[in-house]
């Protein structure tokens, strides 16, 4: 009897298991020791994705929703050129003028180095180079999160949140993003989450 017990018990433990994996879910946090909010202005939302036509899609749809939580978000596609984030003055200036003193990067990590590198950089006391401040935030090549103009299905994603007059970065958080549902109700599901964990935290 007890054996049946436990049978059934590893059984309805591999199914939540199984279950579990098909949803997104936030595998790493870490928040800055001297963490300290954002002032009262615009968050930046920027998805670090070669393909255009997929990063435009991503931003606005992570804008609205933060936008539907009462926050003040712009797309950096829409507000910030490529000569914007060339030079670090240029874009002082622009962010400046926008009132933006936030940021939020997304980047698809593609390999278990990146995301083990990632991880280690999370157990640290503070971030250095591309990790750094809000104008460091936009460092860092774009990488593709399709191979042939489809999503797909199975991402891992880095979170870094920053704040204008900040050194470092004040929040990060890793993300094991299920993309079945498509790139929509994907990205929906994990930044609501996402949000969730900040509001937790009180990174926002």
């Amino acid at each position: 009897m007890k054996h049946r017990s436990l049978y059934y018990f590893l059984l309805l433990a591999l199914m939540f298991t199984v279950a579990c994996s098909n949803q997104s879910h936030i595998t790493t946090t870490w928040k800055n020791p001297s963490f300290a909010a954002a002032p009262s202005g615009k968050l930046v939302v920027y998805a670090k994705i070669s393909e255009p036509v997929f990063r435009n899609q991503v931003e606005d749809k992570v804008v609205e929703i933060f936008k539907s939580k009462g926050y003040d978000a712009i797309a950096a596609h829409s507000n910030f050129s490529d000569n914007d984030l060339k030079e670090r003055d240029a874009l002082r200036e622009k962010a400046q003028s926008l009132n933006a003193t936030s940021l939020i990067t997304l980047r698809p990590l593609k390999t278990a180095t990146e995301v083990k590198s990632t991880k280690q950089m999370a157990t640290t006391t503070g971030f250095g180079g591309s990790y750094g401040g809000f104008y460091n935030g936009f460092n860092g090549s774009p990488v593709p999160i399709s191979g042939s103009g489809k999503i797909e299905e199975h991402l891992i994603i880095e979170t870094n949140y920053y704040v204008q007059g900040s050194n470092s970065a004040a929040w990060l958080a890793t993300i094991d993003a299920n993309m079945k549902k498509g790139l929509d109700a994907g990205t929906t599901e994990l930044i609501e989450m996402l949000i969730k964990k900040m509001q937790k935290e009180k990174v926002l």
